[in-house]
């Protein structure tokens, strides 16, 4: 009896002691469990990296069909806004007085009103036309009214090519310095198209002074104080073409001389 209950009590730690080495993994398997873990880590991030391309996708899908609906609507607008009107005026006011106190002129006059009415038939094809009125109102002759009312353009214009075009109608020949430069705010002078009679001013014997120069600088005018030989004097506001570098050269009294005092 005694022997039978040693076996047992064998047998039962023997049991234990094996439970015990079992819930004990060994190295090789924590190993191998490390491994495990790390390759379905790795599978996570791919995974993740594909949601994240798939993500990517559908957002770049989304900006294309914003960006195509955007054109359609654009191309939509341009079909049903192909007459467009459009135009500018002037309203002068001139406060002036003669040297010799006979000529005053105090007064504000609409000097021009201009309107444009422009249709586009297509993409290379359109009409364009330019209806002006001067001093707001026109007589039956120039006694009358000083005003006018004319019809300056209105011509239809063909796209050969992206640089060339064919015109037909009436229109300004795009030659010389007022067809070029005739609208506010681009002619010369104070006065539209009569800027030009500024050179009329300067005669003979006549000494030009420019008086802010010191102010000279890119797209600024200059002063020009003409005094002619009777004493009397005019005041003229004058545009240049010089650029940053040319004026440096001038202030420097040539090129040679500034490249000298930025070498000294």
């Amino acid at each position: 009896m005694n022997i039978k209950k040693k076996v047992l009590a064998l047998a039962v730690l023997s049991a234990l002691s094996t439970s015990a080495m079992a819930a004990d993994p060994t190295n090789a398997e924590i190993m191998q469990m490390m491994k495990e873990m790390k390759e379905e880590m790795a599978d996570l991030k791919k995974e993740n990296e594909n949601l994240k391309g798939e993500v990517s996708d559908v957002a770049t899908s989304v900006e294309q069909v914003a960006d195509a609906t955007d054109e359609a609507i654009k191309a939509q607008v341009k079909l049903s806004n192909k007459t467009t009107i459009g135009g500018y005026g002037e309203l002068h006011y001139n406060n002036l007085r003669d040297r010799k106190g006979d000529a005053n002129k105090d007064e504000i006059d609409f000097h021009r009103f201009v309107l444009f009415v422009n249709h586009e038939f297509n993409d290379r094809m359109r009409f364009v036309s330019e209806l002006e009125i001067e001093h707001s109102f026109s007589g039956d002759s120039d006694e009358d009214s000083p005003g006018k009312v004319e019809l300056e353009q209105a011509y239809i214009q063909y796209d050969l090519t992206k640089k060339t075009s064919l015109l037909g109608g009436l229109f300004l020949t795009p030659v010389g310095i007022l067809n070029e430069t005739h609208e506010p705010p681009t002619f010369y002078g104070v006065e539209e198209e009569t800027g030009i009679l500024n050179y009329d001013k300067i005669q003979e014997n006549d000494t030009i002074d420019l008086t802010d120069l010191e102010n000279f600088a890119p797209g600024v005018p200059l002063t020009m104080d003409v005094t002619h030989n009777d004493g009397s004097k005019d005041i003229i506001m004058t545009n240049h073409t010089y650029n940053a570098q040319q004026i440096d050269w001038y202030k420097a009294g040539s090129a040679l001389n500034l490249i000298k005092e930025e070498n000294s």
